[in-house]
């Protein structure tokens, strides 16, 4: 068998986040910090906005940041997943009829205060007033977001 080649940079940024894990759950479980908190401020760190920003700058970054996050969304979503099973576990019976009055009324409140998302918007062309900027008119108006029919006044 012929041996092959493997592109690790295509590996890098899941070899980091096993890697973070491994390094970070350790440390704040001996300072008694969550660890949810804990990955929250290492993504914010070396992800695509923070130290994964300068990967043109300083190349060998790219080893230690995630620098598309595209590359590793599933991995985010199946982190989610196991957040809210985490969430499950801690949540009894007993705890949930302690707490029915206070998810289920103020959360029953909100569902019904918020506007309903088949509200159709007023069309641009009906407003008496342009808006302030074109990333508004582009937000009233979706469909014709090059257009410059939607909001003819903001057109630059």
């Amino acid at each position: 068998m012929a041996a092959t080649n493997i592109d690790l940079l295509a590996y890098s940024d899941a070899l980091l986040v096993l890697g973070t894990a491994g390094v970070i759950v350790p440390a704040v479980h001996r300072w008694r910090v969550n660890p949810v908190l804990a990955f929250l401020v290492a993504g914010a760190v070396l992800g695509p906005l923070g130290l994964g920003s300068f990967k043109d700058i300083w190349p060998n970054l790219q080893w230690v940041t995630i620098t598309d996050a595209k590359n590793v969304a599933s991995i985010a979503e199946l982190g989610v997943v196991f957040l809210m099973f985490l969430i499950g576990l801690e949540l009894s019976y007993e705890r949930l009829l302690t707490m029915r009055r206070l998810v289920f009324g103020l959360g029953s409140l909100q569902a019904s205060s918020r506007p309903s998302p088949s509200a159709p918007l007023p069309p641009c062309s009906a407003a008496r007033e342009p808006p302030p900027s074109s990333s508004a008119c582009a937000w009233r108006c979706p469909r014709r977001r090059s257009s410059s029919s939607c909001c003819p006044s903001s057109a630059g």
